[in-house]
């Protein structure tokens, strides 16, 4: 089973429960996933625990929905990068108020990036990615207008080109737009690099909400 540059996975939950009050905690109670330091699980603490917050334990479902139930096929493809060490989390809720129009999706959207190990770029210039980059979109139900999910397929070349700024879309051929469903985990090739396009409109209160659940061969953040 390979990803090529991406896969799609709809009605992740046939319960949602547990994306819902995720959703909840994240939107209207203000809780957030720590990014410094990662968020980072290992494969050996997956199960529940009364000592952890309600969100880190909602992570660990997620995980476990996505990871071990519906795509354990692809980390087992993955014999190459070695043992799976764990899942690095964090959410982004969109539209917020750091967002730039200058940067790649504009105001309300979400900036070209590769997911990697941020501490490992920024300390030392190494470039060390996942085994796949996700994209959970956890809420909200309906009403979301934008936001779509924007993929290049010439990977780290692209990259390597890009100098910040607008994105230009022309070259259609190599970009996939992946749109927003709830209840959808898009699954990528991390050496692909990806943007949020801008939010046209929400329903009143909502943000646009995934949640990332990266797998990783190595331990990040170091």
């Amino acid at each position: 089973m390979s990803v090529g540059p991406f896969i799609i996975i709809d009605d992740v939950f046939d319960d949602t429960t547990v994306i819902d009050r995720l959703y909840d905690l994240l939107v209207n109670e203000n809780v957030s996933i720590p990014v410094e330091p990662p968020n980072f699980i290992r494969m050996d603490d997956l199960e529940y625990s009364p000592e952890r917050s309600e969100v880190d334990n909602l992570l660990r479902k997620c995980i476990q929905k996505v990871w071990m139930d519906k795509l354990y096929a692809l980390l087992k493809d993955k014999d190459e990068r070695g043992e799976l060490i764990g899942f690095e989390s964090w959410n982004n809720n969109l539209p917020n108020d750091s967002q730039v129009k200058s940067l790649a999706g504009g105001i309300g959207g979400l900036n070209y990036h590769l997911d990697k190990d941020e501490v490992a770029y920024s300390q030392r210039g190494e470039l060390r990615l996942p085994i796949h980059a996700t994209a959970f979109y956890i809420g909200p139900k309906e009403g979301l207008n934008g936001g779509e999910l924007m993929i290049n397929t010439r990977g780290l070349e692209h990259d390597r080109e890009y100098r910040g700024g607008l994105i230009d879309l022309d070259d259609s051929a190599n970009w996939i737009k992946i749109p927003w469903k709830y209840n959808r985990v898009a699954i990528l090739d991390s050496s692909c690099p990806h943007f949020v396009m801008p939010i046209v409109a929400t329903p009143q209160g909502g943000k646009r909400v995934t949640i990332a659940i990266n797998p990783w061969d190595r331990e990040i953040g170091k």
